[in-house]
């Protein structure tokens, strides 16, 4: 018995040729979930002549059916036959895992703040879950992707304020991945005082327009450095501050138009940022 695996649900059958004389000879098609066909899903012969091949003892016929009824994650057997005759031989194929539905945000959001949680619908027998945010409703340009999400909910920031982004789920079992599910969008759209203040929970510093912003949650010894793209470090802070939020014209630095990284440290945070410095 041929066995097909992780076959969509809507699937385009083709056969023959059948050979003939003006008119096609007849056939009937079945499937069903099991080897018996004793509840056949599908038991028809409205096929279609997609094909005609004339030669010198006759027509040959090629036919088709689509179905478009199948569940996900089944078993199906099927078989065809020619006229009254006997059935062919049986063969078994598999549906691919159905896709998850996306849950939040709802589709077309707006006013959404910089870091959200992408959910959806958990679907029976996936193990993991793939999630692709873009900014390009095709995903040529990928923010980012997770190809081993265990759960139903990704969170992802701080995104780009006044930004639309489109985003997809899919699934896997213990085979190939489901289809994509829908594909949805959201806006991301706060005001400049609520963008700094939501990138600084989320990261404690935040670089914006050559303009640095940082909090501290205690009194910390504060340091500041750039370092150009030869490797040359400018200090630009080292002292000690009380706990609050700061920011530091990068501007006024006295540096030239170039890509630059910036490194702040304050306690246990650490981070280092990439930027240009513009005129």
């Amino acid at each position: 018995m041929i066995n097909y695996v992780q076959l969509p649900v809507t699937i385009s059958w083709t056969w023959g040729p059948g050979c003939g004389g003006d008119e096609p000879p007849g056939y009937s098609l079945e499937i069903a979930t099991d080897s018996c066909f004793s509840a056949p899903v599908v038991n028809t012969s409205a096929l279609s002549v997609t094909a005609v091949y004339q030669g010198d003892e006759g027509n040959a016929y090629v036919f088709s059916y689509t179905t478009d009824s199948l569940r996900n994650s089944t078993t199906y057997y099927w078989r065809i036959r020619q006229g009254g005759g006997p059935w062919g031989s049986i063969s078994q194929f598999t549906t691919v895992i159905a896709s998850p539905v996306l849950s939040l945000p709802s589709n077309n959001a707006r006013n959404q703040n910089l870091s959200l949680s992408l959910s959806w619908s958990s679907v029976n027998g996936a193990a993991i879950y793939h999630v692709q945010l873009s900014t390009a409703s095709n995903f040529s340009g990928t923010v980012f992707t997770s190809n081993s999400q265990a759960g139903i909910l990704y969170t992802t920031g701080p995104l780009v304020n006044n930004t639309v982004y489109y985003w997809r789920a899919a699934d896997s079992g213990t085979g190939a991945w489901s289809a994509w599910s829908g594909v949805w969008s959201f806006t991301v759209n706060v005001t400049r005082a609520e963008e700094i203040a939501q990138a600084l929970r989320q990261s404690g510093i935040y670089l914006r327009n050559n303009i640095l912003y940082y909090r501290l949650a205690v009194p910390e010894l504060a340091e500041i450095s750039l370092y150009d793209i030869i490797g040359k470090k400018t200090v630009l802070l080292s002292r000690s501050l009380p706990a609050g939020t700061y920011s530091l014209l990068l501007r006024n630095s006295g540096l030239v138009h170039g890509l630059y990284v910036l490194h702040f440290k304050a306690g246990i945070l650490d981070r280092r940022l990439k930027f240009v410095m513009s005129q």
